[in-house]
């Protein structure tokens, strides 16, 4: 029975508007378009849009669904504070790896590396015109969507070989709001009971190197480069979340995790059991730490700097720890918690 309802699509009988009052404001979303299925295929879903923002260039097999709308959301999310190329591998609203650097096929290659395991069956999201390089190295694994600004003509007709595989054309994410003094969308979550939680968009303070404040150390241009990515990287992903980074790509990113040292656990873990060497990284904590026994962990393994918010009232005592094992460490004076 699950097998089937996994196939066929789901009939749904959603409206073709919705509409939406705060205030004096009147926010009118047409819908776009009926998706294959929600976030499981027992639920109906659609996509609504203010305006065509989002063009599905192949549908692949039986149409996107909600799960795929939402990665390319969280993505996107990401990758708007990237400007040089940049690629991201997303499964389950959370990325598996992440990279920038000059070419986009070597780029997309390390994001995927990060964790090849994860990135099986993701959607692989770049923020610049797609080329046949980097398609190639698309497929060298199994992906379920791929999605960029534009494509070249070749790279689409290389894609197109690929019966399955879904193609999205999307916003330049750079196009987004991204910082302070942007208008950010408000975001709307409805509760069990009919209630509704109304927030605004995230969205960043943190614009350059220069919003990082020093507190402990002297961090080298290369671990000013590494925070300032893994700073961005950890906006979106899943609290608490927390980000391992060297030399402009992840190498392991913790999620989902209760307690603070379990997420800082959880990615140097992961980061070892793939193989990749944590001497000279850097890491980001989307909280402020309650202790310094996250602290240890990361000097045990290796790691070299941390960029976190501050505020804790232990926060000497993280000083101390930082001091202790010659890490640098610094504030982005923002907290980034992701609740989704």
């Amino acid at each position: 029975m699950l097998k089937t309802a996994y196939r066929t699509a789901r009939a749904e009988s959603l409206p073709e508007q919705i509409e939406i009052k705060i205030g004096d404001q009147q926010l009118v979303l047409q819908k776009q378009g009926s998706l294959r299925y929600g976030e499981n295929p027992h639920q109906s879903a659609a996509y609504y849009n203010q305006r065509a923002t989002l063009e599905w260039v192949k549908d692949g097999k039986g149409g996107s669904s909600w799960t795929n709308l939402a990665d390319l959301d969280q993505a996107s999310k990401v990758l708007r504070f990237m400007e040089q190329p940049a690629a991201l591998v997303m499964k389950h609203l959370n990325p598996s790896g992440v990279a920038q650097g000059a070419h986009l096929a070597d780029v997309y290659r390390a994001a995927r590396d990060c964790d090849a395991r994860s990135a099986f069956g993701g959607v692989a999201v770049v923020n610049r015109k797609l080329d046949v390089k980097t398609v190639e190295a698309m497929q060298e694994g199994f992906l379920e969507v791929v999605a960029a600004p534009d494509f070249e003509p070749e790279a689409l007709e290389l894609l197109n070989t690929k019966k399955d595989l879904r193609v999205a054309r999307i916003q330049a994410p750079n196009t987004l709001p991204r910082f302070a003094g942007d208008t950010a969308p408000l975001e709307l979550r409805v509760l069990a009971d009919g209630g509704c939680l109304v927030q605004e968009g995230f969205l960043s303070q943190v614009r350059g190197q220069d919003d990082l404040e020093v507190k402990v150390g002297e961090p080298s241009a290369q671990q000013l480069q590494d925070l300032l990515f893994a700073w961005h990287v950890t906006t979106g992903v899943r609290s608490n979340g927390v980000v391992i980074v060297r030399d402009g790509a992840t190498l392991a990113v913790g999620t989902g995790q209760q307690e603070r040292v379990g997420a800082v656990e959880q990615a140097i873990q992961k980061a070892q059991e793939k193989g990749h060497q944590l001497q000279g990284a850097v890491l980001a904590s989307d909280g402020f730490f309650p202790f310094r026994d996250s602290i240890d962990r990361i000097a045990a393994a290796g790691i070299q700097a941390i960029v976190q918010p501050g505020g804790s009232v232990k926060d000497a005592e993280v000083f101390e720890a930082c001091q202790e094992h010659g890490i640098v460490m610094v504030f982005s004076g923002e907290r980034c918690f992701g609740h989704f």
